[in-house]
């Protein structure tokens, strides 16, 4: 949304993308260049050794003939350290912005080593980046408290700007009948609580439908199910999910289930609530800051025990349609296009100055 707005207003707009973006860019305005393939820390240590052994040529190039006005990073890459300095020698009045989903991870232990590690080098990617930025954009009030935080010797521009989504929810109105889980799934994501539900209901012989819509090899938890408790449980997974499939899912469902803890905000909020669907997440700030418990959606103890869970689900079936209401005026309030303008104002007035 933000390079389509930009381009509203008369701005031209490059994209710098990895290829596996490419299926989704496709149809979109502005010029894209596919520069990586990064998906994994595999991949991105190979387009790093790439990167700084040619690639970097390239970037000068482009930078040498259009300067960067605007530079704006929003997935951490370990290259993108090297990408800003080059915009700030050829562009020094430029601005050049990160966008931070997470700031920091105060508990990283709690993910084991691997976690522990791979968040250490997401930290460290965005602190030698934030270095060179004027501007620093967060997701969420909370975002915003972690990074005064953990970037206290930053002097730039700091700026709330939620998560805004085009106002695009699913056109047929469909049954509501599963408590879903949505989006790419890691060791965070807490998938293992839906199976683990998904069992005890099938064991009980309670009257509750599942679904999982994810790109991500969930093949480790598909296993996890017992024969009875497969048929209660919905599954897309393939290598592409497109944005309508994920709309199509949140249309179906009675509520989204977001259980993982530490967030500083999440991006399937958003669009749960822009299809008039309530979210059931852990009562922790990352999620409190915009669910609203027994008004456009429910929480539950950060310990929460299965039945609890359950209670939070039946809760939400008998208060469905006050719940879903309340949920998509919170995505017209926070989350919708609409208000770009007002969270971006700022970007506006200093581009007029470049």
């Amino acid at each position: 949304m933000l390079g389509d707005k930009l381009q509203e207003h008369g701005f031209t707009v490059k994209y710098l993308l990895s290829r596996n973006y490419r299926w989704m860019h496709e149809g979109a305005s502005g010029e894209a260049y596919y520069m990586t393939s990064s998906s994994n820390i595999l991949t991105m240590m190979v387009d790093s050794a790439k990167f700084f052994l040619w690639q970097w040529f390239f970037f000068y190039r482009l930078f040498k003939k259009e300067l960067p006005a605007f530079l704006c990073f929003y997935n951490a890459h370990p290259v993108n350290f090297a990408i800003v300095r080059l915009a700030k020698y050829f562009c020094p009045e430029g601005i050049r912005a990160i966008y931070l989903h997470e700031p920091a991870k105060p508990d990283k232990a709690v993910y084991g080593w691997k976690g522990k590690f791979l968040f250490e080098m997401v930290e460290l990617s965005q602190k030698l980046t934030v270095a060179n930025c004027t501007d620093v954009l967060l997701p969420s009030p909370v975002a915003v408290e972690l990074f005064r935080k953990y970037f206290s010797t930053y002097h730039g521009r700091i700026h709330h700007t939620p998560l805004l989504i085009p106002d695009r929810p699913y056109k047929i109105e469909l049954k509501r009948k599963y408590f879903s889980m949505v989006g790419r799934f890691n060791f965070s994501k807490r998938l293992d609580v839906l199976v683990n539900v998904a069992n005890y209901v099938a064991e009980r012989g309670e009257d509750f439908q599942f679904q999982v819509v994810t790109a991500s090899n969930i093949d480790e938890y598909v296993r996890r199910l017992t024969p009875t408790a497969k048929a209660k449980v919905r599954i897309t997974n393939h290598s592409k999910i497109s944005d309508e499939e994920i709309s199509q899912a949140m249309a179906q469902s009675f509520a989204v289930l977001c259980l993982h803890p530490m967030v500083t905000q999440s991006g399937v909020v958003p669009v749960a609530f822009m299809n008039g669907t309530p979210v059931i997440a852990r009562s922790s700030p990352g999620f409190t800051q915009v669910i609203k418990h027994g008004s456009n959606g429910w929480l539950v103890g950060d310990c929460f025990s299965v039945d609890e869970l359950i209670g939070a689900m039946k809760s939400v079936m008998n208060n469905f349609d006050s719940l879903s209401a309340n949920a998509r005026q919170t995505y017209l309030d926070l989350f919708a296009g609409r208000n770009w303008e007002k969270n971006y104002a700022w970007l506006l007035e200093s581009l007029t100055k470049v």
